[in-house]
Protein backbone atom coordinates (compact mmCIF):
# COMPACT_ATOMS: atom_id res chain seq x y z
CA UNK A 1 0.00 0.00 0.00
CA UNK A 2 1.33 3.16 -1.30
CA UNK A 3 2.97 5.01 2.25
CA UNK A 4 0.41 8.58 1.29
CA UNK A 5 -2.68 6.64 1.28
CA UNK A 6 -1.93 5.94 4.80
CA UNK A 7 -4.04 7.31 8.07
CA UNK A 8 -1.83 10.46 9.60
CA UNK A 9 0.80 9.95 6.75
CA UNK A 10 2.42 13.73 5.80
CA UNK A 11 1.56 15.01 2.13
CA UNK A 12 4.87 15.66 -0.18
CA UNK A 13 5.73 18.93 0.11
CA UNK A 14 8.29 19.23 -2.71
CA UNK A 15 8.37 22.54 -2.92
CA UNK A 16 8.69 23.23 0.80
CA UNK A 17 11.88 20.95 0.49
CA UNK A 18 12.76 22.72 -2.45
CA UNK A 19 12.88 26.37 -0.19
CA UNK A 20 14.33 25.14 2.47
CA UNK A 21 17.54 24.05 0.35
CA UNK A 22 18.71 27.51 -0.43
CA UNK A 23 18.31 29.12 3.59
CA UNK A 24 20.21 25.64 4.57
CA UNK A 25 23.29 26.54 2.27
CA UNK A 26 22.54 30.23 3.41
CA UNK A 27 23.36 29.33 6.92
CA UNK A 28 26.07 27.17 6.46
CA UNK A 29 27.67 30.51 4.69
CA UNK A 30 27.06 32.36 7.09
CA UNK A 31 28.35 29.84 10.12
CA UNK A 32 31.45 30.03 7.42
CA UNK A 33 31.83 33.29 7.73
CA UNK A 34 31.49 34.00 11.26
CA UNK A 35 33.92 31.47 12.03
CA UNK A 36 36.29 32.63 9.55
CA UNK A 37 35.69 36.09 11.00
CA UNK A 38 36.34 34.73 15.06
CA UNK A 39 39.53 32.86 13.39
CA UNK A 40 40.79 36.58 12.40
CA UNK A 41 40.22 38.85 15.20
CA UNK A 42 42.08 35.95 17.64
CA UNK A 43 44.89 36.03 15.00
CA UNK A 44 45.15 39.51 14.97
CA UNK A 45 44.71 39.41 18.99
CA UNK A 46 47.55 37.29 19.15
CA UNK A 47 49.70 39.49 16.46
CA UNK A 48 49.13 37.58 13.38
CA UNK A 49 48.57 40.13 11.17
CA UNK A 50 51.19 42.87 12.65
CA UNK A 51 53.63 41.21 15.16
CA UNK A 52 54.38 37.39 14.18
CA UNK A 53 56.76 39.09 11.22
CA UNK A 54 58.42 41.40 13.64
CA UNK A 55 58.70 38.43 16.58
CA UNK A 56 60.95 36.11 14.23
CA UNK A 57 62.79 39.18 13.09
CA UNK A 58 63.70 38.51 9.36
CA UNK A 59 67.19 40.62 9.34
CA UNK A 60 68.58 38.14 12.19
CA UNK A 61 66.52 34.79 10.17
CA UNK A 62 68.29 35.84 7.32
CA UNK A 63 71.76 35.24 9.28
CA UNK A 64 71.82 31.53 8.47
CA UNK A 65 71.45 31.63 4.87
CA UNK A 66 75.08 33.07 4.09
CA UNK A 67 76.63 30.23 5.30
CA UNK A 68 74.79 27.29 3.66
CA UNK A 69 74.84 29.19 -0.08
CA UNK A 70 78.56 29.40 -0.21
CA UNK A 71 79.23 25.77 1.16
CA UNK A 72 76.48 25.09 -1.56
CA UNK A 73 79.07 27.31 -3.88
CA UNK A 74 82.18 25.76 -3.07
CA UNK A 75 80.63 22.45 -3.81
CA UNK A 76 79.75 23.56 -6.69
CA UNK A 77 83.22 25.36 -7.58
CA UNK A 78 84.63 21.87 -6.74
CA UNK A 79 82.86 19.92 -9.12
CA UNK A 80 80.51 17.84 -7.24
CA UNK A 81 76.90 16.88 -7.60
CA UNK A 82 75.31 18.12 -5.36
CA UNK A 83 72.14 17.05 -3.73
CA UNK A 84 69.91 19.61 -3.74
CA UNK A 85 66.75 18.20 -1.20
CA UNK A 86 69.43 17.98 1.40
CA UNK A 87 70.94 21.47 0.36
CA UNK A 88 67.44 22.86 0.40
CA UNK A 89 66.91 20.90 4.00
CA UNK A 90 69.55 22.14 5.27
CA UNK A 91 68.47 25.94 4.36
CA UNK A 92 65.04 25.44 5.52
CA UNK A 93 66.32 23.87 8.67
CA UNK A 94 68.74 26.63 9.03
CA UNK A 95 66.37 29.37 8.88
CA UNK A 96 63.36 27.78 10.97
CA UNK A 97 65.71 27.78 13.64
CA UNK A 98 67.23 31.42 13.91
CA UNK A 99 63.28 32.23 13.58
CA UNK A 100 62.50 29.97 16.36
CA UNK A 101 65.24 31.47 18.62
CA UNK A 102 64.05 35.24 17.61
CA UNK A 103 60.49 34.45 18.90
CA UNK A 104 61.66 32.50 22.31
CA UNK A 105 63.63 35.58 22.26
CA UNK A 106 60.81 38.19 21.80
CA UNK A 107 58.98 36.26 24.49
CA UNK A 108 61.66 36.37 26.97
CA UNK A 109 62.04 39.89 26.72
CA UNK A 110 58.79 40.74 27.14
CA UNK A 111 58.72 39.24 30.11
CA UNK A 112 62.06 40.64 31.45
CA UNK A 113 60.45 44.52 30.89
CA UNK A 114 57.15 42.91 32.70
CA UNK A 115 58.75 42.58 35.88
CA UNK A 116 61.36 45.38 35.25
CA UNK A 117 58.48 47.74 35.00
CA UNK A 118 56.42 45.93 38.02
CA UNK A 119 59.36 46.56 39.99
CA UNK A 120 59.52 50.11 39.16
CA UNK A 121 58.76 52.62 42.32
CA UNK A 122 57.36 56.13 42.44
CA UNK A 123 56.11 57.96 45.32
CA UNK A 124 53.35 59.64 43.56
CA UNK A 125 50.44 57.49 44.45
CA UNK A 126 46.91 58.63 42.72
CA UNK A 127 44.19 58.61 45.11
CA UNK A 128 42.03 57.28 43.14
CA UNK A 129 42.02 54.69 39.83
CA UNK A 130 42.82 56.57 36.87
CA UNK A 131 41.55 55.83 33.18
CA UNK A 132 44.78 54.49 32.35
CA UNK A 133 44.59 52.08 35.26
CA UNK A 134 41.36 50.48 34.21
CA UNK A 135 42.55 49.65 31.07
CA UNK A 136 46.00 48.20 32.79
CA UNK A 137 43.99 44.58 32.95
CA UNK A 138 43.03 44.64 29.40
CA UNK A 139 46.54 45.71 28.46
CA UNK A 140 48.23 43.12 30.93
CA UNK A 141 45.95 40.37 29.34
CA UNK A 142 47.12 41.70 25.62
CA UNK A 143 50.90 41.18 26.66
CA UNK A 144 50.18 38.01 27.87
CA UNK A 145 48.40 36.73 24.74
CA UNK A 146 51.70 38.47 22.71
CA UNK A 147 53.91 36.28 24.69
CA UNK A 148 51.88 33.10 24.79
CA UNK A 149 51.99 33.42 20.61
CA UNK A 150 55.62 34.25 20.89
CA UNK A 151 56.32 31.36 22.80
CA UNK A 152 54.40 28.65 20.76
CA UNK A 153 55.46 30.15 17.45
CA UNK A 154 58.98 29.49 18.72
CA UNK A 155 58.31 26.08 19.90
CA UNK A 156 56.49 25.25 16.70
CA UNK A 157 59.37 26.85 14.53
CA UNK A 158 61.95 24.62 16.23
CA UNK A 159 59.61 21.68 15.92
CA UNK A 160 59.79 22.29 12.08
CA UNK A 161 63.30 22.73 12.09
CA UNK A 162 64.08 19.74 13.61
CA UNK A 163 61.77 17.63 11.21
CA UNK A 164 63.36 19.38 8.62
CA UNK A 165 66.91 18.47 9.88
CA UNK A 166 65.88 14.55 10.24
CA UNK A 167 67.01 13.81 6.54
CA UNK A 168 70.73 15.30 7.32
CA UNK A 169 70.93 13.30 10.66
CA UNK A 170 70.33 10.27 8.77
CA UNK A 171 73.14 10.66 6.23
CA UNK A 172 76.09 9.40 8.68
CA UNK A 173 77.62 9.74 11.63
CA UNK A 174 79.37 13.20 11.23
CA UNK A 175 76.02 14.79 9.84
CA UNK A 176 74.21 13.79 13.06
CA UNK A 177 76.74 14.53 15.01
CA UNK A 178 76.94 18.13 13.66
CA UNK A 179 73.38 18.90 13.99
CA UNK A 180 73.21 18.01 17.81
CA UNK A 181 75.77 20.04 18.72
CA UNK A 182 74.01 22.68 16.88
CA UNK A 183 70.93 21.56 18.33
CA UNK A 184 72.53 22.05 21.70
CA UNK A 185 73.99 25.30 21.40
CA UNK A 186 70.74 26.80 20.16
CA UNK A 187 68.49 25.06 23.21
CA UNK A 188 71.07 26.21 25.88
CA UNK A 189 72.17 29.52 24.99
CA UNK A 190 68.49 30.43 23.54
CA UNK A 191 66.03 28.52 24.68
CA UNK A 192 67.26 27.78 28.60
CA UNK A 193 67.71 31.74 30.46
CA UNK A 194 69.92 29.81 33.41
CA UNK A 195 72.71 28.68 31.54
CA UNK A 196 72.59 31.27 29.04
CA UNK A 197 73.23 33.69 31.98
CA UNK A 198 76.04 31.42 33.77
CA UNK A 199 77.59 30.93 29.95
CA UNK A 200 77.95 34.62 29.24
CA UNK A 201 80.22 35.85 27.21
CA UNK A 202 80.97 31.98 25.87
CA UNK A 203 77.79 32.77 23.69
CA UNK A 204 79.37 35.62 22.00
CA UNK A 205 82.17 33.06 20.95
CA UNK A 206 79.44 29.68 20.45
CA UNK A 207 77.44 31.50 18.13
CA UNK A 208 79.53 32.89 15.32
CA UNK A 209 81.54 29.40 15.36
CA UNK A 210 77.69 27.86 14.86
CA UNK A 211 76.91 30.25 12.04
CA UNK A 212 80.44 29.54 10.30
CA UNK A 213 81.75 26.78 10.60
CA UNK A 214 79.25 24.90 12.03
CA UNK A 215 76.96 25.32 9.28
CA UNK A 216 79.41 25.29 6.01
CA UNK A 217 80.37 22.44 7.74
CA UNK A 218 76.90 20.69 8.08
CA UNK A 219 76.26 21.42 4.29
CA UNK A 220 79.45 20.00 2.60
CA UNK A 221 79.29 16.74 5.32
CA UNK A 222 75.62 16.48 4.39
CA UNK A 223 76.66 16.12 0.88
CA UNK A 224 79.01 12.95 1.64
CA UNK A 225 82.19 15.67 1.15
CA UNK A 226 84.93 16.54 3.49
CA UNK A 227 86.13 19.95 4.76
CA UNK A 228 89.60 21.20 2.93
CA UNK A 229 91.71 24.25 2.90
CA UNK A 230 89.59 26.83 1.15
CA UNK A 231 86.63 25.29 2.73
CA UNK A 232 87.34 26.48 6.19
CA UNK A 233 89.11 29.64 5.02
CA UNK A 234 85.12 30.83 4.43
CA UNK A 235 83.45 29.09 7.33
CA UNK A 236 86.07 31.00 9.06
CA UNK A 237 85.47 34.52 7.73
CA UNK A 238 82.01 33.87 8.01
CA UNK A 239 82.27 33.07 11.54
CA UNK A 240 84.47 36.23 12.12
CA UNK A 241 81.75 38.46 9.89
CA UNK A 242 79.35 36.66 12.12
CA UNK A 243 81.19 38.00 15.51
CA UNK A 244 81.51 41.43 14.40
CA UNK A 245 77.85 41.31 14.30
CA UNK A 246 77.00 40.37 17.69
CA UNK A 247 79.53 42.27 19.01
CA UNK A 248 78.47 45.15 17.34
CA UNK A 249 74.93 44.57 18.99
CA UNK A 250 76.15 43.76 22.68
CA UNK A 251 78.40 46.76 22.19
CA UNK A 252 75.18 49.05 21.23
CA UNK A 253 73.56 48.03 24.04
CA UNK A 254 76.36 48.92 26.40
CA UNK A 255 76.95 52.27 25.09
CA UNK A 256 72.96 52.89 25.50
CA UNK A 257 72.99 51.89 29.28
CA UNK A 258 76.05 54.11 29.82
CA UNK A 259 73.93 56.92 27.87
CA UNK A 260 70.99 56.74 30.36
CA UNK A 261 72.85 55.88 33.29
CA UNK A 262 71.45 52.68 33.83
CA UNK A 263 72.75 49.82 34.64
CA UNK A 264 73.11 46.25 33.80
CA UNK A 265 70.14 44.68 33.36
CA UNK A 266 70.12 41.74 36.00
CA UNK A 267 73.39 41.36 35.99
CA UNK A 268 74.10 40.11 32.35
CA UNK A 269 77.90 39.75 31.15
CA UNK A 270 79.20 40.28 27.64
CA UNK A 271 82.32 40.82 26.29
CA UNK A 272 81.59 44.70 26.13
CA UNK A 273 80.90 44.87 29.58
CA UNK A 274 84.25 43.30 30.54
CA UNK A 275 86.38 44.25 28.50
CA UNK A 276 85.27 47.80 27.86
CA UNK A 277 83.66 49.39 24.49
CA UNK A 278 87.39 50.69 23.37
CA UNK A 279 87.90 46.91 23.35
CA UNK A 280 84.83 45.90 21.97
CA UNK A 281 85.09 48.06 18.80
CA UNK A 282 89.18 46.88 18.74
CA UNK A 283 87.70 43.11 18.49
CA UNK A 284 85.07 44.00 15.99
CA UNK A 285 87.76 45.90 13.39
CA UNK A 286 89.63 43.03 14.23
CA UNK A 287 87.14 40.38 13.16
CA UNK A 288 86.22 42.63 9.76
CA UNK A 289 90.07 42.79 8.76
CA UNK A 290 90.21 38.95 9.51
CA UNK A 291 87.08 38.43 7.65
CA UNK A 292 88.31 40.45 4.23
CA UNK A 293 91.77 39.53 4.59
CA UNK A 294 90.65 35.66 4.24
CA UNK A 295 88.60 36.32 1.39
CA UNK A 296 91.56 37.87 -0.66
CA UNK A 297 93.29 34.64 0.75
CA UNK A 298 90.91 32.58 -1.06
CA UNK A 299 91.58 34.67 -3.99
CA UNK A 300 95.29 34.76 -3.98
CA UNK A 301 96.25 31.01 -3.50
CA UNK A 302 96.91 28.85 -6.17
CA UNK A 303 94.71 27.60 -8.30
CA UNK A 304 92.02 29.82 -5.60
CA UNK A 305 89.41 31.65 -6.95
CA UNK A 306 89.57 34.91 -7.77
CA UNK A 307 85.67 35.57 -7.87
CA UNK A 308 85.93 35.65 -3.80
CA UNK A 309 86.77 39.38 -3.84
CA UNK A 310 83.38 40.20 -4.82
CA UNK A 311 83.23 40.10 -0.94
CA UNK A 312 85.38 43.08 -1.08
CA UNK A 313 81.98 45.35 -2.17
CA UNK A 314 80.68 44.95 0.99
CA UNK A 315 83.50 46.71 3.14
CA UNK A 316 82.02 49.93 2.97
CA UNK A 317 79.09 49.24 4.85
CA UNK A 318 80.99 47.45 6.99
CA UNK A 319 83.10 50.53 7.80
CA UNK A 320 80.03 52.79 8.68
CA UNK A 321 79.00 50.12 11.09
CA UNK A 322 82.31 50.28 12.79
CA UNK A 323 82.43 53.85 12.38
CA UNK A 324 79.21 54.37 13.84
CA UNK A 325 79.62 52.55 16.56
CA UNK A 326 82.79 54.02 17.32
CA UNK A 327 81.74 57.57 17.00
CA UNK A 328 77.68 57.74 17.69
CA UNK A 329 76.74 59.46 20.74
CA UNK A 330 73.10 58.65 20.12
CA UNK A 331 70.71 55.75 20.28
CA UNK A 332 69.07 55.60 16.77
CA UNK A 333 72.42 56.29 15.24
CA UNK A 334 73.81 53.76 17.39
CA UNK A 335 70.95 51.21 16.53
CA UNK A 336 71.67 52.27 12.82
CA UNK A 337 75.30 50.97 13.09
CA UNK A 338 75.04 47.70 14.18
CA UNK A 339 72.07 47.09 11.53
CA UNK A 340 75.09 48.27 9.15
CA UNK A 341 77.00 45.20 10.50
CA UNK A 342 74.54 42.94 9.66
CA UNK A 343 73.85 43.97 6.68
CA UNK A 344 77.35 43.69 5.60
CA UNK A 345 77.53 40.18 6.98
CA UNK A 346 74.95 39.60 4.30
CA UNK A 347 76.15 41.08 1.62
CA UNK A 348 79.79 39.50 2.18
CA UNK A 349 78.00 36.09 1.88
CA UNK A 350 76.14 36.82 -0.68
CA UNK A 351 78.98 38.71 -2.88
CA UNK A 352 81.42 35.51 -1.80
CA UNK A 353 78.72 33.20 -3.22
CA UNK A 354 78.35 35.31 -6.42
CA UNK A 355 82.09 35.14 -6.76
CA UNK A 356 82.82 31.47 -6.35
CA UNK A 357 79.64 30.92 -8.85
CA UNK A 358 81.47 33.50 -11.14
CA UNK A 359 84.70 31.84 -10.94
CA UNK A 360 83.27 28.46 -11.70
CA UNK A 361 81.43 29.95 -14.81
CA UNK A 362 84.48 31.28 -16.02
CA UNK A 363 86.22 28.18 -15.41
CA UNK A 364 83.75 26.36 -17.66
CA UNK A 365 84.25 29.09 -20.65
CA UNK A 366 87.67 28.82 -20.63
CA UNK A 367 87.50 25.19 -20.60
CA UNK A 368 84.96 25.20 -23.76
CA UNK A 369 87.25 28.23 -25.55
CA UNK A 370 90.15 26.14 -24.94
CA UNK A 371 88.53 22.41 -26.18
CA UNK A 372 86.57 24.33 -29.20
CA UNK A 373 90.44 25.84 -29.98
CA UNK A 374 92.26 22.47 -29.47
CA UNK A 375 89.52 20.29 -31.81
Amino acid sequence: MNQSAQPGARPATPGVATAEAPHQQQGRAAMVSKALADAWATASRLGLRRGSLALIRPALMALAAPPVLCAIALLAAQGVAIHWLLASLTLVASLLALAGVSALTSARRSLTAEHDEEDKWSPLRPAAPTHADKQAPQVDAETAAQRSFALRLGLALLALAALCALPIVLTGTIAAALTGALAIVVLALYGVDVVRQRSAPLDEILTPLALGPGLVSLTIVAQGQRMNLKDWLVAVALGAMAFAVIEGRRLREVRTMEATGAENARGQRSLATLLGPRAATLLIAVALLASYSLAMGIAALQNGWPGALLALISLPTALIGLSGLLLSHFTPARRAAARQLTWAYLWFGLALTVGLALTLLAQNIINAITLALGS
